[in-house]
């Protein structure tokens, strides 16, 4: 039953009236032909008559109000149902929105993000929202980051030096390894592709660890659980050494390159 319909349209409520009147008339009829009746004045013997043959297809006939009671106590159940759900999905969509708000916010006021801009880069809020709410949209809003997050940035980290690792690169392989991580962090550069070599190592080391403190200021500003607290702590201390990982790449690259 669709709850915009006008109630006198909907099936439930036709079949309701139509129903108890096609099987009173039915009866009625049946009643008529067998009883052999003919059509008399209207005296009040006549009308007794009448209600005695005929009180089995009244009572039938009566029926529809009380189906169509029923069927009205539908209608409105489903239009109190259809109301709830909008105001649900109204309220999903204005929290969700509030949420990425307050999030944005909160990056907006950390001290690693001007640090990251004086840089010459920029961080995506969304793109660093949505890796730390995966979950959250405009149907559902996650207040809590996702348990494994740090799981996911520390694969993220690694996946994009192992290749520098593994070759035990020089400054630039560094540098370009560097870029893939910040990209797939959310954090995107506004330099022009030659202003890209001027970047020195100790420059991104300290992006680095900008970064580092930006996704762990950002998991802070969902852990309202103080029984998750913990958990997210062991992760952030975990992803912490990524800063000190950078420090010692950055002296590796110094020391081959002295």
């Amino acid at each position: 039953m669709s709850a915009q319909k006008n109630l006198f349209r909907t099936p439930w409520f036709l079949t309701a009236m139509a129903v108890p009147f096609v099987f009173s008339v039915l009866v009625a009829c049946l009643i008529f032909n067998e009883g052999r009746l003919t059509i008399a004045p209207w005296t009040k013997d006549n009308i007794d008559l009448f209600l005695d043959f005929y009180r089995v297809p009244l009572v039938i006939l009566s029926l529809a109000f009380p189906f169509a009671a029923i069927a009205i106590a539908n209608h409105r159940s489903v239009q109190a149902v259809k109301a709830m759900e909008i105001n649900t999905a109204q309220n999903h969509f204005s929290n969700y929105y509030f949420h990425r708000e307050q999030f944005q916010k909160r990056l907006d006021n950390l001290v690693f993000v001007k640090e990251v801009g004086h840089l010459g880069f920029r961080v995506n809020s969304y793109a660093l929202y949505s890796m730390v709410f995966s979950c959250s949209s405009v149907n559902s809003v996650q207040v809590e980051p996702d348990i494994d997050v740090y799981e996911k940035m520390l694969k993220i980290y690694s996946d994009s030096f192992r290749e520098w690792v593994v070759k035990n690169g020089n400054e630039n392989e560094y540098r370009d390894a560097f870029m893939k991580w910040a990209s797939l962090m959310g954090v995107t550069d506004d330099l022009k592709p030659e202003k890209v070599d001027d970047i020195g190592i100790h420059d991104i080391c300290n992006i680095t660890a900008a970064i580092v403190r930006i996704v762990m200021e950002s998991v802070e500003f969902g852990v309202v659980n103080s029984t998750s607290k913990s958990v997210f702590e062991e992760g952030a201390n975990e992803y912490a050494g990524i800063a000190f990982r950078a420090l010692s790449d950055c002296i590796k690259i110094d020391y081959n390159s002295n």
